[in-house]
């Protein structure tokens, strides 16, 4: 890859990382970019600061088979990036390039590659600092969305090889800064990967000494040179084999840790899944004075507090270890922290001082009484205190420690070499059977093994420590094992208050968080623990519990906290619950969400709408089991109610096939009643808007059916507007006045607002249809007249939207472009994207009837980035827009084959152009010859970069763009 001068990040600037699957971020924010796109941008910062002609990029893009329209999706795609990130890329004659603007991270890594080399003997701290750096930035293998390109590989190999000198010469530094405990591990992947790699060995031989481990570091060797004997029939080099030598004679300075009061331990193997854990009580003792590790035992409080006290040591601080292990009298405890006290007065005032304080759960009162004077007679001196419950003292930090998350049955080997817990056990197995890998055949031995210690670490080392014996196969053989964090939690229920055991029992009903008030709605008020001082004995025992590390909390950036029991938690909690308790809180849990699904199924539609979806979004877990239960519980008419009443955030969170298959479910347990009405049409408009058209039909039909039967107007009628709205989008307009005729005659029997807007929307859609403007226009005004009273604020947008449509082929631009707008606005409320779509599609034409070309681009060129590219008719609605556009600028030969194209497109589908474009199929005869038909991607991706020419480049404003995705 060309040498290239860093760019300097500016504030609101584009970033473009490549040292792994690319990422982009604009001012901050990771933009998403599809995989065309992805591989154009990897290209072109590839090859900055070169521009790269289009025929060249044509080959980054097209491996084999190239396309006939490629030069012209190669624009499409420049201009798609351009609208999403800016004018990032520079047109220079027939060629792109990347602004001098746009920040690579490949730059800043060579940069500190460099550094780090060319420093690490002159200045061996910076070197050290650039190295780390450089490695931090590197995710994974460079650029792999060119990897079949011979270009992308060259420069792939070539970061790479400088990454691996790099990590070279961070491990060289850190070892002789006398932090080889650290190096070990990323040496042991980096062997992995690259086993054949003579000076990685020579560092873990080293690494391996250093910390003490002396047969480790010799067996190191012995395995590199059967290994290269064996692969490739060499002898290791001379450098490698001497340090062997010198290792056998211990002819090496030992940089193992020696502290001064003789009580921090050898720490041989790396700590294993607690980075984030680490950073945060190292950044707490920068700024509190006292820091408390808390949670359940055997959860690793020990090990991270040991982990601190050895970086602080090699940093130069005087470290001391107070370990209460088994010093059950408070007099005994007193004794040993006065003797702990006099040691840290003692220390070289000129250090930083440390007190590690391990195990202090009996004698929390104790520290209480004696830390807070101690700490506040020296300045220099922190305190680390590792305990099940909190000190309480004044300005104390908290840092709480969870169990690992285990895996699931069936994981894939190279999604669990990531995993904590599988890390600590293979690790820990490896201590003490070095010829011990996670392998294809062990795999599923040690995902059960695994899962048997519910990822408490002290159970995970215990168990690996019986591997040599039984082999992992036979772990679960073993009954003599430890005991496992469920079995732990299970023996300290017995000593909770009462209404701390009631506590936990409701929230274990709970899918995964909960808050106070949910506890509130799911039990009655418990009896107060004696001495209670709080008006409320749930708050009370919720903040019991926390401190007593039973329950973790997740502060919200709202000012909002939730709370969460740990899986081995509940599964102790539920085990300790009779039968019918634990069916009265499920009961009472379902009833809950059913409560929020009826508040939400009042606000859909309003302006309350995104945030009531907000809270389904939190909540959704709790109704996912809400529903689960009731059907098992024989209770499947709740479920229903509940998936009913969210039908609209079914579709806008793009969840429609998990409401059908809810639904269907909950139909099948029903048995053959089935479900109840409102639940079939609720089910058959789901069908619908999934693109199941004739299950809708036949789901709605049977809905009309059964409230017939039970005398159920008001769902006959919901029923009915959505046969209509069916049959108008299959281009039947007739059958869809004979089904409103029927809402019709149903409804002069009954007082419904909102029926009769809704009503009068769709038959203006109807007659739109049959190309009655008038008609449809005076239907439309009632129902826009009406919707706004009732503030429904989703078919108000749809009734603009079309009306929009028939104000400018009554030859009332102005008018039009003012509905569209309207349209938009009430999209933008609700974040609602379809709708957004609908009103895009309608403002276009309006606008460029209106002589506003520009806003008329821009509204095709939004609606390009969400519109799906795949659904044909989708596209012809995008592509009648942009032919509007294309004519409006006087481009009518582009305008006529983009008509030509949909009229095509309708025809082979069987149907014809809707009468809401007349005016623009007009531009188009019916009597032309047909031609081949581009796919509807290739003309999507021609006419958004046509728009783009037409307008500037402006942030997309698609209502709901970004409030759906990672839903």
């Amino acid at each position: 890859m060309p040498s290239r001068v860093p760019a300097s990040p500016r504030p609101s600037g584009v970033e473009i990382c490549t040292l792994g699957p690319i990422r982009v971020r604009r001012d901050g924010t990771e933009v998403a970019l599809r995989p065309a796109q992805r591989r154009l941008l990897a290209a072109l910062a590839m090859t900055a600061p070169q521009p790269v002609a289009i025929d060249r990029l044509i080959e980054y893009l097209w491996i084999g088979r190239v396309p006939s329209s490629a030069r012209t999706m190669v624009h499409v795609h420049v201009s798609a990036l351009r609208r999403a990130l800016g004018q990032v890329i520079v047109t220079d004659d027939a060629s792109y390039h990347l602004g001098d603007d746009v920040s690579l991270s490949v730059d800043e890594f060579r940069l500190e590659a460099t550094q780090a080399v060319r420093d690490q003997h002159r200045r061996p701290a910076e070197a050290l600092a650039s190295a780390a750096s450089a490695l931090g930035r590197y995710r994974a293998r460079p650029l792999p969305e060119l990897a079949d390109h011979p270009d992308g590989l060259a420069a792939a190999t070539a970061l790479d090889d400088l990454r691996r000198r790099v990590l070279e010469v961070w491990a060289g530094l850190m070892i002789d800064a006398g932090r080889s405990a650290e190096t070990i591990e990323p040496l042991d992947l980096a062997i992995a990967a690259d086993p054949l790699h003579e000076p990685y060995r020579e560092l873990l031989m080293r690494a391996r000494y250093e910390i003490g481990d002396h047969v480790g570091a010799v067996r190191s060797f012995t395995s590199y040179r059967r290994l290269l004997a064996t692969e490739v029939g060499l002898e290791p080099g001379p450098s490698i084999v001497e340090l062997e030598r010198r290792i056998l004679l211990h002819d090496q300075h030992d940089h193992r840790l020696s502290a001064e009061d003789g009580m921090l331990p050898d720490l041989a193997a790396p700590l294993v899944g607690r980075d984030l854990e680490l950073a945060t009580v190292e950044s707490a003792l920068s700024e509190r004075r006292l820091v408390t590790i808390l949670g359940p035992p055997g959860v690793g409080k020990t090990r991270l507090a040991h982990e601190v006290a050895t970086r602080r040591r090699s940093d130069g601080d005087s470290v001391h270890l107070l370990s209460l292990v088994g010093v059950a009298k408070a007099a005994h405890a007193a004794e040993a922290l006065d003797r702990a006290i006099t040691a840290v007065r003692g220390a070289d005032p000129s250090h930083d001082v440390l007190l590690i304080v391990d195990n202090a759960d009996h004698h929390v009162a104790l520290l209480r009484e004696r830390l807070p004077p101690v700490l506040a007679s020296n300045d220099r001196l922190r305190a680390v205190v590792t305990s099940r419950t909190k000190i309480g003292c004044r300005g104390e930090r908290r840092v709480a420690l969870g169990a690992f998350d285990v895996p699931h049955p069936g994981t894939e080997l190279e999604a669990l070499v990531g995993n904590p817990a599988v890390q600590l056990f293979v690790d820990s197995v490896r201590a003490v059977a070095p010829r011990f890998r996670l392998t294809a055949d062990n795999v599923d031995h040690v995902v059960a093994a695994v899962m048997r210690t519910d990822g408490l670490p002290l159970s995970i080392e215990l168990a690996a420590a019986w591997v040599p014996a039984v082999g992992v196969a036979g772990l679960g053989q073993v009954e003599s094992g430890p005991r496992t964090l469920t079995e732990t939690i299970t023996d300290n229920l017995m000593t909770l208050e009462p209404s701390e055991l009631a506590v936990l029992q409701a929230a274990a009903s709970a899918a995964r968080w909960f808050d106070v008030e949910m506890l509130h709605a799911l039990m009655p008020a418990p009896p107060a623990a004696p001495g209670a001082r709080t008006s409320h004995p749930i708050t009370a025992a919720v903040r019991s519990l926390i401190d007593r590390s039973l329950i973790e909390s997740d502060h919200r950036a709202d000012g909002r906290v939730r709370h969460r029991l740990l899986e081995p938690v509940k599964e102790a909690v539920l085990g300790q619950t009779s039968d019918d308790h634990r069916m009265a809180i499920r009961q009472a849990h379902r009833e809950l969400i059913r409560q929020h699904a009826r508040e939400t199924m009042q606000r859909t539609g309003t302006a309350d709408e995104p945030r009531q979806f907000a809270e389904v979004d939190d909540l959704f877990a709790d109704y996912r089991i809400a529903m689960s239960n009731a059907i098992e519980d024989g209770a499947a008419s709740a479920a229903v109610e509940i998936a009913s009443s969210i039908w609209r955030y079914w579709f806008a969170r793009f969840r429609l096939a998990e409401g059908i298959a809810v639904l269907r479910r909950a139909d099948d347990a029903l048995g053959p009643n089935g479900i109840e009405p409102l639940g079939a049409r609720t089910l058959g408009w789901l069908l619908y808007m999934a693109g199941q058209p004739a299950d809708a039909d036949a789901m709605l039909e049977r809905a009309v059916e059964r409230a017939l039967r039970h005398r159920q107007h008001d769902v006959v009628i919901r029923c009915r507007l959505d046969q209509a709205q069916l049959a108008t989008g299959r281009g039947q307009p007739d059958e869809s006045l004979r089904r409103l005729a029927d809402a019709r005659s149903r409804l002069s029997r009954h007082t419904w607002p909102w029926a009769d807007a809704v009503l009068h929307c769709r038959t203006g859609a109807a007659f739109a249809e049959l190309g009655q403007v008038p008609t449809a226009t005076h239907h439309l005004d009632v129902a826009v007249n009406e919707l706004e009273a009732i503030g429904d604020r989703r078919e108000l947008g749809l009734a603009l939207a079309l009306r929009s449509h028939m104000r400018r082929l009554a030859g009332d631009p102005s008018a039009a472009l003012a509905d569209a707008r309207a349209a938009l606005r009430a999209a933008r409320v609700l974040h609602d994207e379809p709708l957004g779509c609908t009103a895009g599609i309608a403002l276009a034409p309006a606008a460029a009837a209106a002589g506003d070309v520009e806003v008329a681009a821009r509204a095709v060129a939004e609606v390009a980035t969400v519109l799906p590219h795949d659904s044909a008719v989708d596209v012809c609605q995008l592509v009648l827009a942009g032919a509007a556009v294309a004519s409006a600028v006087g481009d009518v030969q582009r305008a006529e084959r983009w008509v030509r194209w949909c009229h095509d497109t309708y025809a082979a589908a069987g149907g014809r152009l809707p009468r809401l474009q007349a005016d623009i199929a007009a531009l188009a005869g019916e009597d032309e010859p047909r031609r081949d038909p581009l796919p509807p991607s290739t003309v999507a991706a021609e006419v958004a970069d046509f728009v783009g020419s037409v307008a500037p480049a402006r942030e997309p404003r698609v209502p709901g763009a970004r409030h759906t995705s990672g839903v």
